[in-house]
């Protein structure tokens, strides 16, 4: 017999998903991997296998709050650019140089406004 002294001992029971989510996941057509959790890729940790729906928490998988809390920001922000998709992305027109479309003028704060403004009228989509 061999005995050992600890500072601590941890006993831990394993965390599986609810019977509920399970059937809430089935409904809403999300795909569940072995452990019926989520499935999600370590890309696109807070997708789910619907578009549009978002998953974050312990329905993704086990974890602390601390990403729970963060996962939930990122659901969040992808169903905010969901519902309000960007700008329509670059269709061949010459980006734009920041604060001006003409090399050697200044940007800085003691520029006047009124020079601003007459620079950007003379700047093709500025």
């Amino acid at each position: 017999m061999v005995d050992e002294d600890f500072d601590m001992v941890v006993l831990s029971v394993g965390l599986e998903p609810s019977q509920d989510s399970q059937e809430l996941a089935h409904r809403l057509g999300i795909e569940l991997n072995h452990y019926n959790f989520a499935t999600t890729t370590s890309f696109n940790p807070v997708e789910t296998s619907r578009p549009g729906v978002f998953v974050c928490g312990v329905l993704q998988g086990p974890k602390d709050i601390p990403m729970a809390v963060m996962e939930a920001s990122a659901a969040a922000g992808a169903a905010a650019s969901a519902l309000h998709p960007p700008a329509t992305p670059w269709s061949g027109r010459r980006p734009s140089r920041g604060a001006g479309c003409e090399p050697g003028i200044p940007t800085d704060r003691g520029f006047r406004v009124q020079l601003r403004r007459q620079h950007f009228e003379r700047c093709p989509g500025a």
